[in-house]
């Protein structure tokens, strides 16, 4: 990281002195740079709002505090605790971070800034060091990597506006592509990076399960340009590493954690049409001038063998995350946070290939076999030679192509940005729930018991999630039916015992608290009373009916 500071550095002292070559490029600059401006605005705005922007915020920070207070996240399902089904390591993180200045909403969403600004850095930082490889323009170099950062910039309403929410998306983002760039084939791969890699890549999978896919395609990119032992080293370390630490977890949870990480989501039904062809034509179709220009780069490569092992590599990943998106927009439950790889990779990709293009097309075409192909672009046996064209066309149609897309993708933000009545309401529900205290159950919400000054628990997620444990989910269909029981009795029994002296519930319906009705009753509805801000992304619900105890 320092040395990509230090040879950035020199390269903006450079292309200081050469101060006339930027005036063509002003207006693109001055568009990338105010999309990022634009959403970093955005999170500012929402960075300070006391409640929860998203259902599930809440649940997550339950989880550090959780930690925190030296309990495990990994038990058995209860009505005092449910873990999302993640890996541990972002509620870890939190914990420390709690630790260290205070756990709630404020630092939470900071990790995740933070995060997604280290993702948009390293972004750019791989198409700079494309412009290295292929010995071209630096100046559309650091152009094309303002604009690959403005790309993923303007996906943020599509993606859920979730980059900056206390989710594990955007520390999954950072670590993910971080150890893809430190993979990536840039000079000699030595076997020290390769391990490096692989640690990385492991705490990228200890986020979020979805950086197991970009493991495989790891492994099999180094493998397609040459770099067998480095595939194979990265593959024997990932992969070892993750099974010792999912071992360790497997022991300190007694058994629970593989159960959370795996086994429940293969009980979530399966949406083919998703899969295909829904959501990769959304992502192609809402970012069609960046896959134009990742097609144009294809048809080059397959019909002149000009190509370089770096670009391979990152049209790769952009595949890997246009079916990483897929796969995970298809499962039940999904939102439009699982867009996240399809769109973030595919700009890599295109940033790295708009580098890489203008270099690669100046000699004229040749022609061209299988065999040459191969040796060409995946060995780099002989030099490549491109189609004839003036390399400044190439570089100034695939900086307008980018541009094109941030222009078609700008949109007014203000509906992402809590209102001041929200913000009022929110600030009265904050105060109603320290004159309730601890004794307040909201299950949509279960971080607002901690405002309130309790420990937390579950979140009504857990009900959905447990809903399916008869279907054979730790093998034993009477154990998982003992579990399920268990669960249930152990919500009834707490209402029963009027353990919680008030229950704020987002929804009418009340099949999900089994014994709510029958020990509680319905009191006041506080939407009336301008108590009841909702979310602004995710399932839309709003913390509204209060029930005391009957």
């Amino acid at each position: 990281m320092t040395k990509w500071l230090r040879r950035a550095g020199s390269q903006v002292g450079s292309l200081a002195q050469d101060w006339r070559t930027w005036i063509p490029m002003v207006p693109f600059v001055l568009l990338a740079v105010g999309a990022v401006i634009q959403l970093f605005t955005v999170f500012a705005y929402r960075l300070t709002y006391p409640l929860d922007l998203e259902w599930m915020e809440g649940g997550v920070l339950v989880h550090a505090h959780r930690l925190l207070a030296g309990q495990g996240i990994y038990v058995a399902p209860t009505v005092d605790f449910v873990p999302f089904l993640y890996t541990p390591l972002h509620p870890a993180l939190l914990a420390i971070v709690g630790w260290l200045f205070g756990l709630g909403y404020l630092t939470g969403r900071l990790v995740s800034i933070l995060s997604f600004a280290g993702a948009l850095f390293v972004a750019a930082m791989i198409v700079i060091r494309t412009s290295r490889v292929w010995r071209s323009s630096r100046l559309h170099a650091w152009t094309v990597a303002l604009l690959t950062t403005a790309v993923v910039a303007v996906a943020y309403p599509v993606c859920g506006s979730w980059f900056d929410l206390v989710r594990n998306d955007s520390l999954w983002l950072l670590l993910t592509v971080t150890g893809l760039a430190v993979l990536s084939p840039v000079g000699d791969l030595s076997y020290r990076r390769t391990l490096v890699g692989a640690l990385v890549m492991s705490a990228a999978f200890f986020t979020k399960q979805t950086a197991a896919p970009f493991v495989v395609a790891a492994v099999g990119a180094l493998a397609l340009v040459g770099r067998w032992r480095q595939a194979l080293l990265f593959a024997a370390a990932t992969v070892g590493l993750d099974v010792a630490l999912v071992l360790i977890g497997q022991w300190s949870s007694d058994g629970w954690m593989w159960v959370y990480i795996y086994r429940l989501h293969q009980s979530h039904r399966f949406i083919h049409e998703r899969l295909w062809p829904g959501t990769p034509e959304r992502i192609i179709l809402f970012a069609f001038p960046v896959w134009s220009l990742l097609a144009v780069w294809m048809v080059v490569v397959v019909v002149n063998g000009v190509g370089s092992r770096l670009s391979f590599f990152w049209v790769t990943m952009a595949l890997c995350g246009l079916a990483t998106s897929a796969v995970g927009s298809a499962t039940q439950g999904a939102y439009d946070n699982a867009l996240i790889p399809g769109l973030y990779f595919s700009a890599v990709a295109a940033g790295v290939v708009a580098v890489e293009l203008p270099s690669s097309v100046r000699s004229p075409p040749q022609r061209w076999s299988l065999r040459s192909l191969w040796d060409r672009f995946v060995l780099r046996r002989s030099s490549s030679r491109g189609l004839g064209i003036d390399s400044h066309v190439i570089a100034l149609a695939a900086v307008m192509l980018l541009s094109s897309h941030i222009l078609i993708r700008w949109v007014d933000t203000s509906p992402l940005v809590p209102s001041t009545d929200m913000v009022q309401d929110a600030r009265r529900l904050v105060a109603r729930l320290h004159r309730l205290g601890p004794r307040t159950f909201v299950p949509y919400h279960p971080f607002y018991n901690v405002l309130a000054g309790g420990q937390g628990h579950m979140h009504i997620m857990g009900v959905n999630d447990a809903s399916v444990w008869a279907h054979g989910i730790t093998g034993d269909p009477e154990r998982d039916q003992r579990i399920k029981a268990a669960f249930r009795r152990s919500i009834v029994d707490a209402f029963a015992s009027h353990r919680w002296a008030a229950v704020i519930h987002d929804r009418t319906y009340t099949y999900q608290l089994p014994g709510l009705v029958r020990y509680y009753r319905q009191t006041q509805d506080l939407s009336r009373l301008g108590q009841a801000p909702g979310v602004l992304t995710g399932n839309r619900c709003t913390p509204r009916y209060l029930w005391v105890p009957r």
